[in-house]
Order: C-alpha cells, then sequence, then structure tokens
C-alpha cells in the first residue's frame, strides 16, 4: 500500500471517529481485538516502530485497535457500536 493510500485510509477513519465522539474501546475489547492480530499472518509485529502493522489497510493496529469506529479489513473483529 502506497503512503498516499495509507494517509488517506487515516483521514478517513479519524473523520468517522470524530463523528462518533471520539470513542475508545475497553482495554478488555483491545486486548481481544489485539490477539486477534496477533494471530493472523497478515500482521506485521515488526511495522510502526516494532508496535504493529496490518498489511492488508496499513494502519497501526496500537492505534486503530483503541478506536470504536474501526474494523478489520479482513472482519476478524468489527466495530463496536452503542
Amino acid at each position: 500500500m502506497s503512503i498516499l493510500n495509507k494517509a488517506k485510509t487515516a483521514a478517513q477513519e479519524l473523520i468517522k471517529w470524530s463523528q462518533n465522539d471520539f470513542g475508545l474501546v475497553t482495554q478488555e475489547q483491545y486486548n481481544a481485538r489485539l490477539e486477534k492480530c496477533k494471530a493472523c499472518p497478515s500482521w506485521d509485529s515488526t511495522g510502526f516502530n516494532n508496535t504493529g502493522l496490518c498489511k492488508e489497510c496499513g494502519c497501526s493496529t496500537v492505534i486503530k485497535l483503541k478506536l470504536t469506529t474501526t474494523s478489520c479489513p479482513l472482519r476478524k473483529w468489527l466495530q463496536i457500536t452503542s
């Protein structure tokens, strides 16, 4: 994924997050998402300075996993709605 596509995806996710009250997941939800990412062959543990990178969407998992409005591009975990 090109840097331009990564920036576009990140901007879209941030806009969606801002429109939904900047919701954050609980620590339990974060841990559950992280475990699913760690078990996925598309996860790179060394990406983004060893914090984790999704090779499917190019996102930093340390950030993406914390936002309620995000979801896995492979549908291993979904956004959290209230």
